[in-house]
């Protein structure tokens, strides 16, 4: 079906691994400047963003979600397969 949104993702493992990074790194419900996991951070964190941008990656051109599996890759985040 044309208008399918899964159609839409080029990279599934991409599109996974960003779902469960977003997840991880949520904001913390008890302060919104805060994240929720354990880094520490100032919410959205580097790796919420990181997810952002691979969520948005995962839906658009290959060499956009190359190129994010790539950054992905060079921060220490193993791509799930």
């Amino acid at each position: 079906m044309a208008n399918d949104p899964a159609e839409r993702i080029v990279d599934q493992a991409l599109a996974r691994t960003a779902d469960q990074l977003a997840a991880a790194h949520s904001q913390h419900p008890d302060n919104p400047r805060r994240c929720a996991a354990g880094c520490h951070s100032a919410w959205p964190c580097m790796s919420h963003r990181f997810a952002e941008r691979a969520r948005h990656a995962a839906r658009g051109d290959w060499r956009d979600a190359w190129t994010a599996r790539h950054d992905l890759a060079s921060a220490g985040i193993p791509v799930a397969g």
